[in-house]
């Protein structure tokens, strides 16, 4: 977990109760002087410790679709990473948690963006086939309105930020419309 703004996350001297395995009592985290969560306001205290991924002990409707959890935290690593640039905080996130936005924005890029396997890996005849199918079938494609496409003289930077825009929900209407104002407009 990455508080980008533990100052916000944490406000006014708020702590974060964490219960960890074997404890029946929580650790209390609290947004230290050095911008990370820690069990006190002094950088030299224990930080928040990186929670492990234990599908095991969850049932199958409740798994975490990791690949997921990857995109949005690109999301909002990417939309922080150009705030810091346009306006840098006056006490910038540890290197560590820097350095952990870079790799997760570059993950995505190669996951989603540029999926291009190495030679002689595993994924090479799938993505060599994929790209023979997707040749053979485009002026069908490009007929169809079933599936979407970027326009033609859309770079790549245009199309990431799109997507992003998408994956946050902007742009899509609520899947209701309500008449009146309702709490429940707070949830949509």
């Amino acid at each position: 977990m990455v508080a980008i703004h533990p100052e916000h996350f944490l406000p006014c001297g708020s702590v974060l109760s964490i219960f960890h395995s074997g404890s029946s009592t929580p650790t209390n985290y609290v947004s230290a002087k050095d911008r990370r969560l820690r069990e006190s306001f002094e950088p030299q205290s224990n930080p928040l410790p990186a929670f492990h991924h234990t599908p095991e002990n969850r049932s199958k409707f409740n798994h975490i679709n990791i690949f997921l959890v990857v995109l949005n935290a690109e999301v909002k690593f990417h939309r922080y990473l150009q705030m810091i640039t346009q306006n840098p905080p006056t006490t910038p996130l540890p290197n560590n948690v820097l350095n952990l936005m870079h790799l997760t924005v570059k993950l995505v890029d190669l996951l989603y963006w540029k999926p291009v396997p190495t030679k002689g890996s595993p994924g090479e005849p799938v993505f060599i086939k994929e790209t023979e199918y997707h040749q053979r079938n485009l002026s069908r494609t490009r007929q169809s309105n079933k599936k979407f496409d970027f326009p033609a003289d859309m770079d790549l930077e245009t199309r990431k930020a799109y997507g992003r825009a998408l994956m946050s929900g902007h742009g899509v209407l609520p899947p209701f419309q309500l008449c009146e104002p309702s709490p429940l407009n707070m949830f949509i």
